[in-house]
């Protein structure tokens, strides 16, 4: 291949001394040259495009392969293990709390309609209540409220997968990234006074929690499956300040599987001057439903074992 390049190229160099001698105009070169640079310039452009169709193919072909929840769930468990790697060299951790890279000064927690709240002080207690209704007296109006008999077939998870890296983990017994693995570990270690919790990011943490908590039957079906859960584990934890529970999703649901917590119901943004800080006990077998009018923060019973489960989910 080079050595017939090398042979036209010499041909070139030899047409182009001959048009000299011949004296003839860059004109007339160029009129006599126009044909073969046309179609010099037609088959690269012809190879351009085959290399941009190629490029396409290609581009589509790793997007579809990187949906698969096999190859996305692998790819995802590479990206959590670099990001480790990478703390010695960048801390980045405190990006992980933040919903985007570039910050804006518009608030997205503005709320048009503080009259919602103003007057709640208190969270009504349902026993029996049609998904129709919970819809219209409570999620539509942003008003909390607890469901007694709801979360019946919830459970307490068990054989967590150890490779698991959880989000917007917090724990007295645990500093930085950590897989479930570890955090297990540490926690048989803390059996005097310990409490830890954690968001399940992940797509299969997350199906994994559905097994253990369902979407309960009394919600109404608009709402989502859960897109992110949490678990909130305690025991004889006692402190007097709260922990704040940094939610995603507009709806949230809280089920006490055992024990007691503390949580407290913040009006957000704007609404905090019109509305009401409400604090509540969550008891065993109740589920507390808060909207994003509020922000969430928890606080263990100072006595005994306290595990509750958070969903979270969109209209």
């Amino acid at each position: 291949m080079r050595a017939n390049l090398i042979t036209i190229n010499d041909e070139f160099i030899s047409f182009q001394q001959f048009c000299q001698k011949s004296k003839l105009s860059q004109r007339e070169i160029a009129l006599i040259m126009e044909p073969l640079a046309t179609a010099l310039y037609q088959n690269k452009l012809k190879q351009r495009v085959v290399y941009l169709l190629v490029f396409v193919f290609l581009a589509t072909l790793i997007y579809y392969i990187s949906t698969t929840e096999v190859v996305s769930w692998h790819l995802s468990a590479i990206g959590r293990v670099a990001l480790i790697k990478l703390l010695p060299i960048w801390n980045w951790q405190h990006l992980k709390y933040e919903r985007c890279f570039v910050r804006d000064k518009v608030d997205f927690q503005i709320f048009l309609d503080c009259e919602l709240c103003e007057i709640n002080n208190y969270i009504d207690t349902e026993y029996d209540i049609k998904p129709t209704e919970l819809d219209d007296h409570y999620i539509k109006l942003h008003k909390a409220v607890i469901v007694k008999n709801a979360i019946t077939n919830w459970k307490i998870p068990d054989d967590f997968d150890t490779e698991w890296i959880p989000c917007k983990l917090s724990s007295n017994f645990l500093t930085g990234p950590a897989d479930m693995g570890r955090i297990l570990e540490k926690l048989s270690q803390f059996k005097n006074s310990y409490f830890v919790h954690f968001q399940n990011c992940d797509r299969q943490s997350v199906k994994f929690f559905r097994m253990f908590a369902p979407k309960p039957p009394v919600l109404p079906t608009r709402l989502s499956p859960n897109q992110y859960s949490w678990l909130l584990l305690s025991l004889d934890y006692n402190v007097s300040n709260y922990k704040k529970i940094e939610l995603i999703e507009p709806i949230a649901l809280i089920g006490q599987l055992a024990g007691y917590n503390y949580f407290q119901l913040k009006p957000r943004s704007n609404c905090e001057d019109y509305c009401q800080i409400i604090e509540v006990v969550l008891e065993e077998g109740e589920m507390l439903i808060v909207s994003d009018l509020y922000d969430l923060s928890y606080r263990p019973f100072p006595e005994g074992e306290n595990v509750a489960i958070i969903l979270e989910m969109h209209n």
